[in-house]
């Protein structure tokens, strides 16, 4: 059957062939051989050109398609064994997806829980603060309320005193205006006999006004005199003053400056407990004697010196006791005491 096919296929491909070269006549011929093909012979005129076809062997043809047939079927069975290989595989990250997609849900559904159940506490220690606050802003307003109404009743009992002080007050002040109005009378009547008075005593006194003028310019001029002989005065005694202060800045800036002093003592009496010295500074720079005086010390304690003295008592005491000299000590008497060297 297949061979039948494949020649008619063949047949119709050369004819379409030599119509679309540009027509004319064709004569095709197919013979059976004795290995089960075919042999087409195809043979017709072309533009007034006989043209003769080649011998085909129809068997290749036919092996070589049912090979091609048994390659792509075994093609579609190795594609439809990889598909199902990939189905499986698939299959298997689907089913891996699920899984993991399940364990995401239940961890997410316990953070929403735990965030729930965290919330919830919130909730409840929000609602807790909340009430607290609400009585303790009840307690305030009340508190508040209390203190509105003690200092509304407070300031309404001192607005009646203030009442009272101000109706007081403005009786006395019509009482004092009255007494003042009646002051001001009496001092208008009394200033306008005073007036009366003044005028004429002024009348009075300008007739020796003149002769008072008089004497008064002669007493200017001798104190216009006077005042300039004070002035000279005063002015001499500003400029001795003016002297004074003078030197008396330049002691300062002497005495400011650094004193190079040089210090004899003498030392009078020295006792166990007391010294007593006369000394004198003298004031290099300045070339004067700054201080002079008498020094009296009085010894706390025992001096380097008597310490000394102390210990060297003590080993002559016990050199003594012994009645045996040693050679490697020997005393010698000194101005302030005794001195002792011991040799080795």
């Amino acid at each position: 059957m297949h061979k039948y096919l494949l020649s008619l296929v063949l047949v119709l491909c050369l004819c379409s062939v030599s119509y679309a070269a540009g027509g004319g006549v064709a004569n095709i011929q197919a013979t059976n051989t004795n290995n089960n093909g075919y042999i087409l012979q195809a043979s017709g005129t072309l533009n007034g050109t006989t043209q003769q076809a080649s011998w085909v062997t129809v068997s290749s043809i036919t092996n070589s398609v049912h090979l091609e047939v048994t390659n792509e079927t075994a093609n579609r069975v190795n594609g439809d064994t990889a598909l199902q290989n990939n189905d499986l595989l698939l299959q298997d990250h689907i089913s891996n997806e699920s899984t993991n997609r399940m364990n995401a849900d239940a961890s997410l559904q316990d953070m929403i829980n735990n965030e729930a159940t965290d919330r919830t506490h919130g909730d409840n220690s929000l609602q807790s603060n909340i009430n607290n606050e609400t009585l303790n802003r009840s307690n305030g307003d009340t508190l508040l309320q209390s203190n509105l109404d003690t200092e509304f009743n407070r300031a309404y009992s001192a607005e009646g005193l203030l009442q009272t002080n101000i109706d007081n007050e403005s009786s006395r002040a019509v009482g004092a205006e009255g007494t003042l109005q009646n002051n001001i009378n009496d001092e208008a009547t009394t200033r306008y006999n005073n007036d009366q008075t003044l005028q004429n005593n002024i009348n009075t006194v300008d007739s020796n006004s003149i002769t008072r003028d008089n004497g008064l310019q002669d007493n200017i001029n001798n104190e216009a005199s006077t005042r300039a002989s004070a002035d000279q005065a005063l002015q001499d005694k500003n400029a001795q003053q003016d002297q004074q202060i003078s030197d008396i800045g330049d002691r300062v800036h002497s005495l400011e400056q650094t004193q190079y002093q040089i210090t004899g003592e003498v030392r009078v009496l020295d006792t166990r407990k007391t010294t007593v010295s006369v000394y004198n500074t003298y004031d290099v720079r300045h070339s004067r004697d700054t201080a002079v005086g008498i020094k009296v010390t009085y010894k706390m304690g025992k001096s380097y010196e008597e310490r000394r003295i102390d210990e060297l008592e003590a080993k002559i005491n016990a050199q003594s006791s012994t009645d045996q000299p040693s050679d490697h000590i020997q005393i010698y008497p000194t101005p302030s005491g005794m001195r002792m060297v011991h040799t080795f």
